[in-house]
């Protein structure tokens, strides 16, 4: 029988392809950041305040500030393809996970709670995508604000602090609803749902006190997503 997550794993591909023009075209140093944090584009997206933007993106009129800001701001637009990719590849993966699991099983049984965790991830994935757009055009706001050194983003970086913590929060859930059927799943399923966990723990920890943990969640979140990619174009091994 086909494997039902093999289609996803194509978008998972696309996915990879967009996350990399990002990271291609955004800024890979910059000005002090907060402590602890070493990526410029997470710590412009869970920047605290003005200052702490400020800080990073270098002094006004300068040269460095205005390649920053073109740089960063070319990352976002890409990024609204990422969304786009990584809410389907995510809400794919749990549509299709337990029909997956069914295939190579000796027992055509689901769960109820399996089912309702299926259902409770699609709504994840959607909503961090939704609200990874939404970070989108906030951090945009912010950096008009930075390219014409104008200081008047405060609006734009109060709403920003409603929408990432919430969008991390969400893709970390994701891999936690998820992990029992992505471990039962073994290979690189399993990877992914290991480094999501570990993502989701990072992230409880960063919330209170963001820097090393929130790098980790980060690099914990993103590690399970490209794990799905392999994980979905394999033949999954016969369950007993």
């Amino acid at each position: 029988m086909e494997n039902p997550l093999r289609p996803i794993g194509y978008i998972g591909l696309a996915t990879a392809v967009f996350a990399l023009g990002v990271t291609v075209l955004s800024p890979q140093a910059m000005g002090p950041l907060p402590h602890g944090l070493k990526t410029p584009v997470l710590a412009l997206e869970l920047a605290d305040s003005v200052y702490e933007v400020e800080t990073m993106f270098g002094a006004p009129g300068s040269a460095e500030r205005a390649d920053w800001a073109a740089a960063m701001r070319a990352g976002v637009l890409v990024d609204f393809g990422l969304v786009a990719m990584y809410g389907l590849l995510l809400a794919g993966v749990a549509r299709k996970l337990l029909p997956a699991l069914r295939s190579v099983s000796s027992s055509d049984e689901l769960s109820l709670a399996a089912l309702q965790r299926a259902r409770i991830a699609v709504i994840l994935a959607v909503g961090a995508a939704a609200l990874d757009v939404l970070e989108n055009c906030e951090l945009l706001v912010i950096l008009d604000g930075v390219a014409h050194g104008v200081r008047d983003y405060d609006g734009a970086l109060a709403r920003l602090r409603w929408v990432a913590w919430p969008k991390w929060i969400a893709l970390a859930a994701w891999f936690v609803v998820l992990s029992p059927e992505l471990v039962h799943a073994r290979g690189a399923l399993r990877v992914s749902a290991m480094a999501g966990s570990i993502g989701a723990i990072s992230a409880v920890l960063a919330i209170m006190h963001p820097g090393v943990a929130a790098e980790v969640m980060a690099l914990g979140i993103a590690i399970g997503m490209v794990a799905l990619v392999p994980g979905c174009l394999r033949e999954l091994p016969r369950l007993d």
